[in-house]
């Protein structure tokens, strides 16, 4: 079920509202068609898992902490905030909200894998999507893998694999924690 979007005006001023929730408010007509643009372009993305199904999901993981807002369609945990309408994943940091890349799934991955006891927090698998991005590598992280790919890398990717514990450079592949994975990263990132 899609998000009913309106632009109303009423003791002159401009509403745009969400499900009858008013997310913003303008007395020029020009700011709010602007916003409203805005939030009906946001509210469109296609989503291929429905909110009720992310729902179920991310109360079935029972993890301390996680913050499910079914009014605007937000998961908080930690330092990490999922919009289901736009369907993007944020670190919030230094009063900073940093957007990732990869969506739900993303958020599903980190959660995942905290409720494995593979990931001790959140925040440090963050901190390294969040410097991959900032130097303009590729991340994605599905089932048990994590990859970058940069031409900074020996043949332009570095994957750890959670199954397995294995690191691979390219070049070689070791034993290793995720921590170690990580802190290889930074080391050739930075």
């Amino acid at each position: 079920m899609g998000n009913k979007i309106t632009l109303t005006y009423e003791n002159g001023e401009f509403n745009v509202a969400i499900n009858e929730n008013i997310v913003y408010t303008d007395k020029e007509m020009e700011g709010a068609l602007l916003k409203f643009n805005s939030v009906v372009k946001n509210n469109a993305i296609e989503q291929k898992n429905s909110w009720n199904s992310i729902e179920a999901e991310v109360n079935n993981y029972n993890i301390e902490g996680v913050e499910v807002n079914s009014q605007f369609k937000t998961v908080n945990f930690g330092k990490m905030k999922y919009f289901y309408n736009t369907d993007k994943v944020f670190y919030i940091q230094n009063n900073s909200m940093i957007s990732l890349g990869g969506g739900y799934s993303l958020f599903n991955f980190v959660l995942k894998k905290i409720n494995e006891g593979q990931l001790e927090n959140e925040e440090s698998f963050l901190e390294l999507c969040k410097i991959s991005m900032l130097n303009k590598a590729i991340f994605s992280a599905n089932e048990d893998l994590v990859m970058i790919s940069s031409p900074k890398f020996s043949y332009g990717t570095v994957e750890y694999n959670f199954a397995t514990n294995k690191i691979n450079k390219g070049t070689s592949s070791e034993k290793g924690s995720f921590e170690e994975f990580k802190n290889y990263v930074l080391e050739i990132l930075k």
